[in-house]
This record gives structure tokens, C-alpha cells and sequence, in this order.
């Protein structure tokens, strides 16, 4: 989420191929995020409510499965001539340094201007800078997290250590099957009644997200090879299906959450898009040379992402008062987007450096030094 995308070349490619149209979907998918956020979700928390605008940015949070089958595509991509300790170094280098500045960026700005209600307790405070707060174990403790946005890192952490355990297992070869048992396992999640296992596989195999995980995985290996097995296509076509079952199944308890009536139809089809977009990109349908402008939205993403939610609230707090709903938004948006990237610039790219530098100095003689390619 942080840099443009670079890739090994796959047959017939150039060999500083780059994936700009997935900087720009990333950046999209940011940015449905935050109007959903606020415009629909975080409306209790702000007053400020614009109908107009919410009745399509209420569809927002399926930025999120976008996130996901993007994260599919590009781990899998990133973990390509890793050793398992270079995967490991790579993904706490591109989450961490972000995440732990968010932390205390958030904590930080509520305290000071005494959102009490959206802070967190000192307690959590820590417990998040502590990385528990990116694994599935802090259900299993009494914790929330700083901001309500952090929780899709948690599935991302699942699928981090999934590919972590493909390269320890030696099964680089076997990524197929090793993809299809976790969609299959999922698909028993989502089609039958296991009992105490559904809150398991619910929890643990993130069974819920696994198909845009799984679907992203299976269209880099058909954008790598620049060619779809048979069954690469039956795979996709059912986490096609699964992905829209489990996001029209949704629509009951986020309408209710909202206060915002969902349209099945619409989301089925959002996901159906999603879908259609990678398809296009995985057949090399998109020329990429087109988006290379854009690739600085690859580096905005990830903080406007950790940052928007609370400290958004915050700031539509203080300005609702001097401003109509439009502008109070559109004037929060320029601030969080502009803080954003100085986050990037003067916090995450420098830790960022600092930890790959620690890491090239510590790695055994003779073994590839550590490089970011995501």
C-alpha cells in the first residue's frame, strides 16, 4: 500500500515491469473507505450528515474487499525469491513502521483536543503498540483498538502467515492447492452449520474474506504465466461466488448498523467488478503505462488509510461549526489527505529505512540482502 508496485518479469515482460493500475485501485479503495466512514458509519459519532452523498458513499466499506484481493495479488507477487525471514523482514517493514506512527498519531490528537468518547484507554494504548492488536489473539483479551479502521490488518497478518508457512513447508510449487483447502474450508464455513468450528474458521482462517484473498492469489499466478489453467477459472468463478454470498448476506446487519438501507443487487454487483477489473488486469487487458502518474497514490494509501477515521471525526467536530456539511467534508478530506502524506514522507519512510537497514546488517553472510519490492 505504500510504493509502487514492482514486480519480476513475467514471460515476455519488460524487465522493470511495474503495476501502476493497482496504485491507483488501492488509492480508490481508500477513498470509498473514508466517505463511508464519513458520510454513513461515523455519523453518530460527527452530526454531520450529507444524504446526497451518502446514498452512494453508504457502499464504501466494500473498499475493503478490494484491499483484500489486492493484498491476495501483490503478497503472493512480493513473496517470490524471499526466504521465509526476508518475507517475515519485508511485511513487518511495510506494516509496522506506519501502523505504530498511526498509534501514536491518533492517541496523540484525541488526547490533546479530549475526544473522550473516541479515545482509548491507556491499557489498549499500549496493547496496540505492543502488535498484539494485529493478530487474531487480541480477541482473546480484553482490548480495542486506537482506531476502528486497524481491524482489517488482522486478516492481513492471517494471510502473511499463511504464505510465511508455504515457504518454512517448502510448498512455493503447491501454492494452488494450498490456496484451494483454505477457500475450501471456507466455503464449509460459509455453506453449512459446523458449530463451535464456525467461529473458529470465522476467526482464525478468516473465512469470510479467504475468497478475495484466494481469488487475488490465483490471478497473479494467471497474470505471472500470462495464461488461465481450466482450473484456475473454476477457482475463481467459485470465490466469485462465495465473495458474493458472504457480502449480500452482510447487507441485513450493516443496513441496521447504519441506518442506511443496502441494496443486495448493488453489492452483489460491486463485488462482480471487482472481479471483472482483475480479470482484465491479470490478461494484461490494462496498459500500465498509462497510470504511471499515478503511482504516488501507492505511497498515500496505507497512512490515509490508519489515519482518516478518528482524527476525521475529530477534525468534522471542530469545523462543523464553521462550515456546511460539503465543504466541512471535502476541507476534513484535504487535512487527512495532506497529513497523510507527510506521515509517509517525514515518519514511514524513514523508520521504514532504518529497520531495512538494521535488517541488511544482520542477515548471515551470503544470503541475498533484504530489498523492498511492494
Amino acid at each position: 500500500m505504500t510504493e509502487p508496485i514492482a514486480v519480476k518479469p513475467g514471460p515476455g515482460q519488460p524487465a522493470a515491469a511495474r503495476i501502476y493500475i493497482l496504485d491507483v485501485a488501492r488509492f480508490l479503495a481508500a477513498l470509498l473507505v473514508v466517505f463511508y466512514h464519513y458520510t454513513a458509519f461515523g455519523v453518530p459519532y460527527t452530526g454531520v450528515t450529507e444524504p446526497h452523498v451518502a446514498v452512494f458513499a453508504r457502499y464504501g466499506y466494500l473498499g475493503v474487499d478490494l484491499f483484500f484481493m489486492i493484498s491476495g495479488f501483490v503478497v503472493l507477487m512480493s513473496s517470490v525469491g524471499r526466504t521465509p525471514a526476508q518475507f517475515v523482514q519485508s511485511r513487518f517493514v511495510r506494516i509496522v513502521p506506519m501502523f505504530i506512527s498511526a498509534c501514536l498519531i491518533t492517541y496523540t490528537y484525541l488526547s490533546l483536543t479530549r475526544e473522550t468518547d473516541l479515545l482509548v484507554s491507556f491499557k489498549d494504548f499500549l496493547l496496540n503498540l505492543s502488535l498484539v492488536s494485529l493478530t487474531p489473539a487480541m480477541y482473546l483479551i480484553d482490548m480495542r483498538h486506537i482506531d476502528g479502521s486497524y481491524w482489517t490488518l488482522i486478516y492481513e497478518t492471517i494471510f502473511y502467515v499463511l504464505i510465511w508457512s508455504m515457504l518454512v513447508l517448502g510448498w512455493v510449487k503447491h501454492v494452488r492447492p494450498l490456496l484451494l483447502a483454505w477457500l475450501t474450508l471456507a466455503a464449509m464455513n460459509t455453506l453449512f452449520d459446523l458449530g463451535a468450528l464456525n467461529k473458529f474458521f470465522t476467526l482464525v482462517l478468516a473465512s469470510e474474506y479467504a475468497p478475495l484473498f484466494v481469488a487475488g492469489g490465483f490471478f497473479y499466478m494467471v497474470w505471472r504465466d500470462r495464461q488461465a489453467r481450466w482450473t484456475d477459472a473454476i477457482v475463481l468463478v467459485a470465490c466469485w461466488i462465495l465473495a458474493v454470498i458472504n457480502s449480500v448476506s452482510s447487507v441485513g446487519r450493516l443496513s441496521l448498523q447504519n441506518d442506511l438501507i443496502l441494496s443486495p443487487w448493488v453489492v452483489g454487483l460491486s463485488i462482480s467488478a471487482i472481479f471483472i477489473f482483475f480479470i482484465a488486469l491479470s490478461l494484461h487487458v490494462i496498459p500500465q503505462e498509462r497510470f504511471r502518474a499515478w503511482a504516488w497514490a501507492g505511497a498515500l494509501t496505507y497512512p490515509l488509510y490508519l489515519l482518516h477515521q478518528k482524527v476525521g471525526y475529530g477534525l468534522m467536530r471542530h469545523i462543523k461549526v464553521l462550515l456546511p456539511p460539503i465543504p466541512t467534508l471535502l476541507t476534513v478530506l484535504l487535512i487527512v489527505l495532506v497529513g497523510s502524506w507527510l506521515a509517509h514522507l517525514y515518519l514511514e519512510r524513514p523508520i521504514a529505512g532504518l529497520f531495512r537497514r538494521w535488517f541488511r546488517g544482520n542477515q548471515p553472510t551470503g544470503k541475498t540482502a533484504l530489498h523492498s519490492r511492494k
